[in-house]
């Protein structure tokens, strides 16, 4: 089972405009929805859409309007009491660009930290995949994933555990990889240079024309110390998987892009999939690239199942 916790839940509104986005004047929207949001949500939810047993973990009032977005997309999810409303994330799309903005959240009490760690080691014994995702509520520590890492892994040494996050927190992981290392961390361009200390725009733009010599370099670094499989989504140029064994380059099936939000959240779920079926990594990143580029078709909140991913035209090369 994976087992996702989502530190700070969001509930997705998508409006697509009947014309393209302008400033200083009234803008039309043809639709809206709403959904439940967060990295760990998503992961959830592809991996529920895909028939892989999950349990989504998430902090919330009783009430709060996310309960019912949740409960209503059917993915199974366990509410952990904390006395903070879930904050709202808007994404406006027209046919040319997508916008989101994102609110950070409300400060949550001094206790959280424990309440959502204890939640979790609840399950702990069931998983076999333990995945921790997303910004951080004002009120937590940005060193909470080191510590989740650690506490997780004394309860379970075996246990696969995945950190998705960025900024702050990430750079904190970062600093405490020597003593809590995840199994697996999947960054963007952007995030791996935060963790490197590099401008992560320009590793992209470098992988776009073909040079992903950097890239290995950077996850090879926490590789060495003691990530065991890092993936590297890259957008339109696909991915980079390294590990202790090797480095793969993954290209993406052809696709047109109407948004990008939730891609790297599929990417992680695809790769997580295939892993609890006992792919190989690079099978898994084959998965997980094709995963991300199916929901870059979608609008909005949206995510594939298994079944609509062009696995045929996802291809994978070893580097190293």
């Amino acid at each position: 089972m994976i087992v996702t916790l989502t530190p700070n839940p969001s509930i997705d509104v998508t409006m697509e405009l009947t014309a393209p986005l302008s400033t200083d004047t009234v803008n039309r929207a043809q639709s809206l929805r709403q959904a439940a949001g967060g990295k760990g949500i998503n992961v959830s939810h592809v991996a529920y859409l895909s028939g892989q047993e999950t349990l989504a973990l998430y902090p919330s009032q009783h009430q709060d309007p996310f309960v019912s977005l949740i409960e209503q997309s059917g993915i199974p999810s366990r509410r952990v009491a904390v006395n903070a409303p879930v904050r709202i994330n808007v994404t406006i799309t027209d046919d040319r660009s997508t916008a989101k903005v994102n609110s950070p959240g409300t400060a949550v009490p001094a206790d959280t930290s424990e309440i959502l760690i204890s939640a979790l080691l609840e399950h702990v014994d069931a998983a076999n995949i333990i995945v921790a995702a997303g910004s951080l509520p004002p009120g937590l520590p940005e060193d909470f994933y080191g510590r989740l890492v650690s506490e997780v892994r004394a309860r379970n040494a075996d246990v696969i555990i995945a950190v998705d996050t960025s900024d702050g927190p990430l750079r904190a992981l970062g600093d405490d990889l020597s003593v809590a290392a995840p199994t697996i961390m999947k960054p963007n361009s952007h995030e791996l240079g935060q963790l490197i200390g590099t401008n992560g725009r320009n590793l992209e733009e470098l992988a776009l024309a073909g040079h992903v010599g950097p890239i290995v370099e950077g996850a090879a670094r926490l590789v060495d110390q003691g990530v065991h499989e890092v993936l590297v989504t890259l957008g339109p140029a696909g991915g980079v998987l390294v590990t202790d064994s090797g480095a793969w380059k993954i290209t993406p099936p052809p696709a047109r892009v109407r948004t990008t939000v939730g891609t790297g959240d599929a990417s992680l779920a695809g790769y997580l999939i295939g892993r609890a079926a006992g792919r190989t990594c690079p099978d898994a990143a084959r998965q997980a690239i094709a995963f991300g580029t199916a929901t870059a078709s979608l609008l909005g909140t949206a995510f594939p199942d298994s079944s609509v991913i062009d696995l045929e035209r996802t291809e994978v090369v070893q580097l190293v």
